[in-house]
């Protein structure tokens, strides 16, 4: 996506980067002129993050074996 000259300007004085626009498009919900990223996504997401964390420290040391497309055993 092409970033205009003013809104760099913009990204550095309210400290956000670049790749923050990655983000609040993926996340936000699309408004009249553009994304806006409200409580509500940031509360869903936490809540997605908590549980990807929790489920990915109770797989800690897993190994899963595959034979071609066949899982053997974990």
């Amino acid at each position: 996506m092409a970033v205009t000259k003013h809104a760099v300007e913009r990204f550095a004085q309210r400290g956000f980067k670049l790749d923050d626009t990655e983000i609040i498009m993926q996340l936000g919900t699309e408004v009249e002129d553009g994304y806006l990223v409200c409580d509500q996504e940031c509360r869903r997401v936490e809540e997605q993050l908590r549980t990807m964390l929790r489920r990915l420290d109770r797989l800690r040391g897993a190994r899963l074996v595959v034979e071609g497309s066949t899982v053997v055993t974990v």
